[in-house]
């Protein structure tokens, strides 16, 4: 039942109620999702892999992607800010800087030129799952096919082995990534992977990226 005349719908709707930031995920096209079937852990984004079904149930090409300009045209309106999507982003270092997670980089790197044609505020949405060796290629690409667009990252976390203190492997992630250039970090609670984070969890994760 999903349509771009939903999606669009519901982006007006939820902009009209004040809501200040989108993400979208509009660089999952098509073409890109049979690069993502030899992966260990295949998409792990929930708007990517929606996309991705979606795309693939109705054997066309993403509508977010078709309609792009239009998204922008309503964030504009509303002074909406977005983040554009990682869909492919890996979900664990074995798929780290694949081909299909730089397909989508790349795509998100048109779309930021589209956006700010259309003077909207855009960032980059970064992995995720990425080994220490990798890290600086993921910010270099991010930084030569988004124009230097700000870039914002959930780490990325450096190692698939320690549930429980993902705070930590990704903390180690967070202080190479920002040393490289990443804009935002997005902290991790100790509870990723593993449940829905309490207070307590929440505080851990903050101390520990402002100590990273």
């Amino acid at each position: 039942d999903l349509t771009w005349e939903v999606y669009r719908d519901t982006l007006i709707e939820q902009a009209e109620q004040g809501v200040d930031y989108f993400t979208i995920h509009a660089g999952v096209r098509l073409p890109y999702i049979p690069l993502t079937v030899d992966r260990v852990t295949g998409i792990v984004s929930r708007g990517g892999s929606i996309m991705a079904k979606w795309c693939l149930h109705h054997h066309r090409e993403s509508f977010l992607y078709e309609h792009f300009a239009e998204v922008c045209d309503i964030c504009r309106a509303y002074d909406v800010s977005f983040s554009l999507g990682d869909g492919l982003r890996p979900g664990s270092i074995a798929d780290a800087n694949d081909a299909a997670q730089f397909a989508e980089l790349e795509t998100l790197g048109e779309l930021t030129k589209i956006a700010w044609a259309k003077d909207c505020q855009v960032m980059i949405e970064g992995p995720g799952h990425v080994p220490m060796h990798k890290i600086k290629q993921n910010m270099d690409k991010q930084l030569a096919v988004c124009g230097e667009a700000p870039f914002y990252t959930l780490g990325p976390l450096t190692t698939d082995i320690a549930p429980g203190y993902d705070h930590i492997t990704s903390g180690i992630g967070a202080a190479m990534i920002g040393w490289f250039g990443t804009a935002m970090l997005c902290y991790v609670t100790p509870k990723e992977h593993l449940g829905l984070p309490d207070r307590n969890d929440v505080k851990i994760g903050v101390i520990t990226y402002k100590i990273a």
